[in-house]
Order: structure tokens, then sequence, then C-alpha cells
């Protein structure tokens, strides 16, 4: 697929520099550039969709939504292209300690390709018998980047590392390796839950099934960053189930996000919190529960600013601004719901402030780079920015509020 996308990508290129990209004023909620990510910096609900691309349509449907990811496109094209040209021909047993020293670097995901090879041919080298731990940890490591990697039929990838993950479990059982042992079961469960062929309804439950073997391990005494992992991830495959009832699936989802906060706690984990408290808030949204949803996005909102503090470099603050955007206009939305319309107000314009204000503060810091007509033109767009959030109408306010509704409710 990566040929196709060199095409796509050279002739979108082109097409960007005869058309540049034109923000309106009033293009939604909180319109503005997106920042261009490095891989690390892609939000971890977007990456789950750009590895799971399977068709040019989907590629190009994507790009369109968000061409900030070109850049990101184009290295994994190039970086896989160049991993296949450096194909490693393992011949003896003397080149297993290479293999695993190359396997130790390789973490990105456009070394997957790569590492599935290294994978591969490591174990072939390592006899099951005789070093029972390492042909189990390279089988785990093989499912893990057949599970991560952007080449080949998504499908078929997921399938291979499904098959991966049970043989390391034939020699990696609980009794010998319990910690080992769960966590392959965690990423059994979450290849099952990502499966594209079989029934959808049986997979979901088999990644039920699994992560709670996980958690037979996994105490919050003895684990409890795994243990909170685990616990959200539960609570996302509920939220995904078919079988049973939908609102016992939904409440159990509930309760299974409330346990992972025990341990996501905001000094901790701030993070791992604004992702757990997005998805509760989420669940309450889906049940038309807005005073929930609203404690959910508003703690989403509380722990996505200690992230954003913590955020030191140019390039992680304005991931975190782009990761924390929507879930102001979300909780405005439950306050308007609510009938709170003056506070709905002032939660979407904080939330436009503060968004603003990082993108001004971020932009302030290239000013050297341009010209004295440009910083000129700069200043002048800024001034008028800051006008526009101070005088805009209530009534043009709230029919943003009411606008980002359509969107986050269908």
């Amino acid at each position: 697929m990566f040929d196709s996308i060199r095409k796509r990508l050279s002739k979108k290129t082109n097409a960007n520099k005869s058309h540049p990209a034109q923000i309106g004023e009033d293009d939604g909620a909180f319109s503005g550039n997106p920042p261009v990510w490095s891989l690390s910096d892609i939000p971890p609900e977007l990456l789950a969709r750009l590895m799971s691309i399977r068709t040019d349509a989907e590629l190009r449907k994507l790009v369109e939504e968000h061409p900030e990811l070109l850049p990101v496109i184009q290295q994994m094209a190039n970086q896989s292209q160049a991993s296949q040209e450096s194909s490693t021909d393992v011949s003896s047993p003397g080149d297993l300690l290479a293999l695993l020293r190359e396997l130790q670097v390789l973490k990105r995901l456009s070394d997957m390709p790569r590492r599935v090879e290294l994978c591969q041919n490591a174990i072939r080298l390592v006899d099951r018998n005789n070093q029972p731990k390492l042909w189990s940890d390279l089988q785990n490591d093989l499912g893990n980047s057949l599970a991560q990697n952007p080449l080949g039929p998504r499908a078929e990838n997921i399938d291979l590392a499904i098959d991966h993950y049970n043989q390391s479990l034939q020699v990696l059982t609980r009794e010998a390796f319990p910690e080992h042992w769960a966590m392959t079961q965690n990423n059994l469960a979450a290849a099952y839950n990502n499966r594209i062929r079989g029934d959808r309804a049986e997979n979901i439950d088999l990644a039920i099934d699994h992560f709670k073997q996980a958690l037979q391990v996994l105490t919050c005494e003895a684990f409890p960053e795994q243990w909170a992992m685990t616990q959200n991830n539960l609570a996302v495959a509920y939220s995904d189930r078919i079988r049973g009832e939908r609102a016992e699936n939904i409440d159990l989802a509930i309760d299974h996000c409330n346990q992972a906060l025990q341990v996501r706690t905001l000094e901790r984990f701030p993070a791992d919190r604004r992702q757990t408290l997005r998805n509760l808030g989420n669940l309450h949204f889906t049940e038309q529960s807005w005073k929930n949803a609203l404690d959910g996005y508003d703690g989403a909102i509380e722990a996505g600013n200690a992230v954003l503090a913590e955020a030191h470099t140019e390039v992680g603050r304005k991931a975190e601004v782009w990761e924390t955007s929507g879930l102001y206009a979300r909780s405005a939305y439950c306050l308007l719901k609510l009938e709170q319309i003056d506070k709905a107000v002032i939660r979407l314009e904080e939330g436009k402030t503060r968004m603003l204000t990082e993108a001004l503060a971020l932009a302030d810091a290239d000013l050297d780079m341009l010209s004295k007509k440009r910083v000129k033109q700069y200043v002048c767009w800024k001034l008028r920015c800051a006008f526009l959030l101070t005088c805009r109408p209530v009534a043009a306010t709230l029919n943003l509020v009411s606008c980002y509704a359509v969107n986050v409710s269908t």
C-alpha cells in the first residue's frame, strides 16, 4: 500500500502548494491550523485509525480530514521501504545476539515491518525446548509487531498476531511466569478487540474474557498501573459489546472506568486520567446522562490542563492543545442540555480562549524567522482574534455550541 501512499502524497503535496488551505472565521467552535505532527505526537484515537487503514479510499479520506498527517505518512513510507531494502540474511546462530540488540532499539511504528522480520529470523535460531522463555518472548514480540505493522493486510496481520500470542502462551504459563502471562493475555485481548475477520460479537466477548484472565494476576495491589490500564480496556470492550443487554454493558463499562480512576489520579497519571474520564464522559453522553457526562468532561479538562503544564517542548504543547480542544465544546453542550446557558457560553469561551492563547504563544516562538512585514501582519491578526474573543455576541456563541452538538451527537 505504501507505493500508492507515495504517489498520493506527491499529488497532494503539489496540490497544496498551488491551493493553500483557507480557514474561515466561523468554521467551527475551535477553528484553527492543526499542528504538524511527528509520529509520537499523534493522539491515540487518530493513531489507531491510521493503523487500521486497508484501502486507498480510506487513506485519501484520512488525509483530507487530517492534512497534518502527511509528513508522518511520508516518513512511514520512506522508512518502511528502507527497512525492507536493508533486510538481514540470518544464516547462523552467531547472528542471534545482533538480532536481539537491533530489536531493542526499534520502537517506532515505522520500524514494525523490520521488527517482524527480525523476530521471525530470531525465532528460527532459538530452540523452544532449550530456551523456552526467550522463544516465548520472541513470539509475543512478533505478535506485538504484527498488531502494529502498517504494511500488509490489516486483517491478516491481526490474525497472525493472535496466533503468535497463543504460541507464546503455550510456554509462558501462569504458574511459571505470571506477570508475562498476564501481559500476553492483555495483548491477546486487544488483538481480539481490533480483529476484523470473524464474528464481531464473538471477538469482543473473547477480548473481555482475556482481559479478565489478565486481571487474575494483575491485581491493584501488586500491579496498580497495569491493573488500571486493563480496567480501562475492559470499559472500552464493554462499551463496544454487541451481545447482552445494552444498558448492562454500559453500566459495566462505567464501573470499570471508575475502578481505573482509583489509580489514574491527577497527581500521578494525568494523561491516563484524561483518557479514562473522556471515555466515561462519552459513555454518559451516549446515554444522555448530561450531569454525569459533564463531570467526566470537566475532569478530563482538568487533567488535560495538568498534562499541558508539564509539556515543555513546542511539539508536545501543540499535541496537547489539539488533544484537549474538543472537551470544552462537549462540556458546553452538556451545560446547554442542562439549561445552564450562561455557563455553557462561559465554558465554550474558556476553551476558545485557552486554546487560542496557547496557539498564539506557540506561534510567537517562530516570529524571529519572519520578515518585518510578516510580523506586522501576524500582530494584526493576533489583535483581531483577541477582539473577536471579547466581542463575539452571545447569540453567535450559542450557535457555535448548537453546531458542535450536531457533530458530537451523531
